[in-house]
């Protein structure tokens, strides 16, 4: 900011519920332009406290966007003792579908602050990334540039007229012919994903699912378990993750299709939350996905229902109680 870098910065607020006064003052008096999601809706903004912005999105002068699961926060640091190593995915765009991230960054601080700010809304075509790039790495350019292409950025939240999150991740397993591998911090879907992972597997697809050991929300982990009963007999395959909190959003499509961004398989990011996913129809970037997780695959191990048998009765029966909680949760 003091270099003359004009810095938005939009936050939810109730996420960010710690985030001190002191810190957003320093930051205003610095220049930059902070908001809070929901800012200028007054007491109303309380009737929408269910709808959180759980979208995390850093673009560079138009140029590049950044999209996945990382916050801004000292976990990510290795600060929290008690979570340790801090497992995320993030994915850098560039060329259209940054304009297109912009265009979702700009409605959310419309929303907040009733303003538009002046932004780069020049598209970089390829030909231009890939003589930026070939100045700078040597490689050649068509290597350079690969990965740019055929991205589409998804945004979703309780504003759609359609329940479009649920309907569009039901439609990626629908048609998946050989794998549908998820990662995701949480685990409550609604029916309608549930049937679609069944019915995946009955066609014989690959499904994996990488979910947390550790967790942060202990009732949303409690609620998880009540699912496996759904899942026995499906050969749907479940991991838990136990490097660390596992908080990535992933999920690979057979062998041309990958997602990355902020979607939980849960109830609360499917149809409440205002979320974004980058998608990605190219099989050299399905590919090195598919190397990501299978080497978090090396750092889990394979829960089933035999396993969920053997816990406590207090534990079976509280992660019951919750699964009639969740779709609140």
């Amino acid at each position: 900011m003091q270099q003359g870098v004009r810095v938005y910065f939009l936050y939810d607020g109730l996420g960010s519920y710690r985030l001190s006064a002191r810190y957003l003052q320093e930051l205003s008096q610095a220049g930059a332009h902070v908001s809070a999601f929901n800012e200028r809706r007054g007491v109303s903004k309380y009737l929408h406290i269910n709808f959180r912005n759980h979208r995390k999105i850093l673009i560079i002068d138009g140029l590049k966007a950044f999209v996945g699961g990382l916050n801004l926060g000292q976990e990510y640091l290795g600060e929290n003792e008690s979570m340790g190593y801090w497992r995320d995915t993030h994915v850098m765009l560039e060329g259209p579908s940054v304009q297109v991230t912009q265009g979702v960054f700009v409605k959310d601080w419309y929303w907040s602050v009733g303003q538009v700010p002046d932004l780069n809304w020049v598209v970089q075509t390829a030909e231009k990334i890939s003589k930026n790039r070939s100045q700078t790495i040597d490689k050649p350019l068509e290597q350079a540039a690969h990965c740019m292409q055929n991205i589409m950025v998804l945004d979703t939240g309780p504003a759609d007229v359609k329940p479009v999150c649920s309907l569009f991740i039901c439609a990626l397993i629908n048609q998946a012919k050989s794998r549908v591998w998820i990662a995701s911090p949480y685990f409550v879907p609604d029916a309608e994903v549930i049937n679609a992972l069944k019915n995946a597997a009955l066609r014989g697809v690959d499904i994996r699912l990488i979910l947390p050991e550790k967790y942060d929300k202990y009732f949303v982990y409690l609620t998880s378990f009540a699912y496996y009963r759904e899942l026995q007999g499906y050969n749907i395959k479940v991991f838990r993750y136990t490097k660390g909190f596992s908080h990535q959003k992933v999920i690979l499509i057979d062998d041309n299709l990958a997602g990355v961004g902020t979607v939980n398989l849960d109830n609360r990011s499917i149809y409440l939350n205002f979320e974004i996913m980058a998608y990605v129809a190219d099989s050299a970037f399905n590919q090195q996905v598919a190397y990501m997780l299978e080497y978090d695959f090396k750092n889990c191990f394979q829960d089933t229902i035999n396993d969920f048998e053997q816990r406590p009765f207090w534990f079976k029966a509280i992660s019951r109680v919750f699964y009639l909680l969740s779709p609140i949760l």
